[in-house]
């Protein structure tokens, strides 16, 4: 599936080429000629003989980028299911099926003002298989929401089955979590039985060193009462995110990604006596965007990234107070000495030298760079 994003004079798209547009394709004439409340609205257009599927994604955010520093507790489970569930249902009703969406954090939107999701509607090689969307929760999980943790892994686990529909796990978790009478979280007093085994941060250095059985046993034992739902395939995931070694890999990953600048440039000497030692520019930069033009006497420290600017309070950690910000406009980003500037789907835009970015698209900046948000522009020093 190959995806790009347009804007147009007051939309954002994310564009879709496909020329199943120009025959008699009945999901397609669905998705065009209806407003499917949970889905992304879809027109389909004709240029130049070619067939393209226009996905309104204005004032929505990527899940991705949203939720990508942020820990995801029950209550935020429960709103996504809540979405799908009622999205599903009325989907039948145009006769489109849940194997028609795409559950990728990455085409996964969030509105948040309202606290909707929109899902993309598109049959492809990577609809109707949620195991992405689980993996994301789980690294995002809140440890300590025992609800949470327990529904994710037990749907993850459902997900991975030979033969799975998403309408069976949705109905697990709508039976489980939202009919009447069943309990939606751990009670107080229940709950701290399970901080000191659940919690990363606590006894985790006994923790690490624990057999299998051994934390099975201990787990169940502490649980009398609490959940009744301790199946042996949900306890082995669990304990494996908890507890599991660490990867060999990661010591590689972690060089690649911290020293991937140069120590030096020029033919080596022997006696070393005319080697010039490079330092990168990044480590002489102060790591701040200072305000350009008259009245914008903002700076904004890089030093603790990543930060999103927007000018909505309590949703962007930089609050911009201009009318050409988005609520979610930025992000600003660090990964080993590279800094990055990525685009929230705002609806002014944001700038790298002048150049506009694409919805969604992510740059590298680089000391003596003009950032601009809307009509604010910043040099990056």
């Amino acid at each position: 599936m190959k995806t790009s994003y347009i804007r147009d004079f007051k939309h954002n798209y994310l564009v879709i080429h496909d020329d199943r547009v120009i025959s008699d394709d009945y999901e397609i004439r669905m998705l065009g000629r209806n407003r499917i409340e949970g889905l992304l609205s879809c027109d389909m257009r004709m240029i130049n003989g070619e067939g393209f599927l226009y996905y309104d994604i204005s004032s929505k955010h990527v899940m991705k980028s949203v939720f990508s520093e942020e820990i995801i507790g029950f209550e935020m489970i429960r709103a996504l299911f809540i979405s799908l569930i009622g999205l599903c249902s009325r989907m039948e009703k145009y006769l489109l099926y849940d194997d028609g969406l795409i559950l990728d954090p990455e085409y996964i939107y969030y509105d948040i003002e309202s606290k909707e999701f929109s899902f993309l509607y598109y049959k492809s090689d990577q609809s109707g298989k949620p195991g992405v969307l689980f993996e994301f929760l789980t690294e995002h999980l809140d440890n300590d929401d025992f609800s949470a943790v327990e529904a994710v892994y037990q749907m993850y686990d459902m997900s991975k089955r030979s033969y799975y529909a998403l309408d069976e796990i949705l109905r697990w978790f709508q039976d489980e979590y939202l009919d009447e009478g069943k309990e939606t979280a751990v009670e107080d007093k229940d709950k701290d039985k399970m901080l000191p085994i659940l919690s990363k941060s606590s006894d985790e250095n006994d923790s690490k060193n624990m057999e299998y059985s051994e934390w099975e046993d201990k787990l169940i034992m502490e649980q009398q009462g609490v959940s009744g739902k301790n199946k042996k395939g949900l306890l082995r995931k669990i304990w494996e995110f908890l507890f599991r070694k660490e990867d060999d890999n990661e010591q590689n990953d972690f060089f690649e990604e911290y020293y991937d600048e140069p120590a030096s440039y020029g033919p080596d000497n022997d006696n070393g006596e005319n080697n010039t030692v490079f330092i990168p520019w990044v480590e002489n930069s102060e790591h701040k965007l200072y305000g350009l033009g008259k009245g914008n006497k903002t700076h904004i420290d890089l030093s603790s990234v990543p930060v999103t600017i927007g000018k909505m309070r309590g949703a962007a950690d930089i609050i911009l107070n201009d009318e050409s910000v988005s609520r979610l406009h930025a992000k600003l980003m660090r990964t080993g000495s590279r800094f990055f500037l990525l685009d929230l789907n705002s609806t002014n835009g944001s700038f790298k030298n002048g150049v506009r970015l694409s919805p969604n698209e992510k740059v590298v900046i680089e000391p003596g760079d003009e950032i601009g948000f809307g009509k604010l522009k910043f040099i990056y020093r």
